[in-house]
């Protein structure tokens, strides 16, 4: 049955169309979605300059009562804890964990609830896109010993403590993809051994001419096996129905 020009036409013309519109509208989706996420660092970030400058001036006052064991949130962490009441204030008080973790305390109340937070870099999505790693860098990244002390004890100085703890997980993955590396490679060297024992052991079957000693057995591959039949030897050292010689 042949389907009328016209008609051809006007399906063509109909899905472009729509693939048009839903091409416009995942655009204007996507531009929308970054342009709020921009939006919602940037408040992160004057969020967290207004805690750092509470502090600062409580400071100045002599009203803060630093906590045991913890320090001022000098601008380290821009997350939020709840207060009691529902409202949410960047804490102003943190204590690092070396664990790549934080606990975190409001400042505003009595007796507040500690949070634990894990420190994951959030990169800057209006700077302009960030160059690859250089060698000099990824040579101290991917090294250890003293090389990566050097990179980790320097980074820990930063002001973004979320870059010490980036820094020390992809440390302790690269760490582990190593070994598992070295384990692969252990044992694709036992699988060539093993390859090598099993070509030896062919080539002496085949020299021996062990198959026309008993080309009396061929087809006997096909049969199905018995029930218990196994093939190899049995606890008595011989293959299942085979008498020992001088037994």
């Amino acid at each position: 049955m042949h389907t009328h020009p016209d008609i051809n036409e006007a399906i063509h013309t109909v899905t472009y169309r729509l693939i048009a519109t839903i091409h416009r509208r995942t655009l204007a989706s996507s531009q929308e979605l970054n342009a709020s996420r921009t939006r919602e660092q940037q408040l992160r970030q004057q969020l967290a300059a207004h805690g750092l400058e509470i502090t600062r001036l409580q400071g100045q006052l002599g009203t803060v009562n630093i906590p045991a064991r913890f320090e001022p949130n000098l601008g380290y962490m821009a997350n939020t804890v709840p207060l009691s009441m529902g409202k949410r204030v960047v804490p102003q008080f943190v204590r690092r964990l070396g664990t790549g973790e934080v606990e975190m305390l409001a400042g505003h109340e009595g007796n507040e609830v500690i949070y634990v937070t894990q420190l994951v870099l959030t990169p800057d999505c209006t700077l302009p896109v960030a160059e690859p790693l250089q060698i000099w860098f990824s040579d101290l990244l991917m090294s250890t010993g003293d090389k990566f002390d050097t990179l980790a004890k320097a980074t820990y100085e930063l002001d973004d403590w979320a870059a010490h703890a980036e820094i020390m997980q992809y440390h302790c993955i690269n760490t582990e993809h190593r070994i598992i590396k070295e384990e692969l490679a252990t044992l694709r060297a036992q699988l060539s051994l093993n390859n090598e024992a099993l070509d030896g052991c062919q080539f002496r079957i085949e020299a021996s001419r062990v198959p026309h000693q008993l080309r009396n057995l061929q087809g006997r591959s096909d049969f199905p096996m018995c029930r218990g039949e196994q093939l190899g030897r049995r606890a008595g050292g011989c293959p299942h129905g085979v008498t020992r010689p001088g037994g």
